[in-house]
């Protein structure tokens, strides 16, 4: 049976060198205000989303200046599936043609489109329970290593 390699050295593991995510977190700029609603923003649904999310991304280190644009796509993105489900609720999931054939509505598969891009914009701001785990929320003091935490929280357990 063939060798694979030599074995490890001792601290060389990912969190060892310095890669895990507790060095990889933000700091919050202590001037830095929560960006205002735009006013372009097309209808209440989205203005309602950027109330509702906003301020605490913000909080998080989440929301930065930088990140409006892109914030601002993902609020109109929910307001087209806002519109999109009022109207598959209103004239159903399906459409007769003149012919008599019935077909799922042109309107469906659209809003599935929409959901893969309000979804894959979520991630980016950790709005989805995976995201939330990889993306850190900022710190402002230097974070404690995640060894001596878990070893923290393990002592008093």
């Amino acid at each position: 049976m063939g060798s694979r390699g030599p074995l490890p050295k001792p601290g060389s593991s990912e969190s060892e060198r310095g890669r895990n995510t507790a060095n990889r977190r933000t700091k919050i700029d202590p001037e830095a205000t929560l960006p205002k609603c735009p006013g372009d923003l097309p209808d209440d649904a989205a203005k309602r989303f950027w109330k509702q999310h906003a301020k605490s991304l913000f909080e998080k280190g989440w929301l930065t200046p930088q990140d409006v644009p892109a914030f601002v796509r993902l609020c109109h993105t929910w307001s087209q599936l806002c519109e999109l489900d009022q109207k598959l609720k209103d004239e159903g999931l399906t459409t007769v043609s003149s012919t008599g054939v019935c077909r799922a509505h042109p309107a469906a598969s659209l809003r599935v489109s929409t959901e893969k891009q309000f979804l894959a914009l979520s991630v980016q701001f950790g709005m989805s329970p995976t995201s939330r785990q990889r993306v850190p929320p900022a710190e402002n003091v230097e974070p404690v290593r995640m060894r001596r935490q878990r070893d923290l929280e393990t002592k008093y357990l």
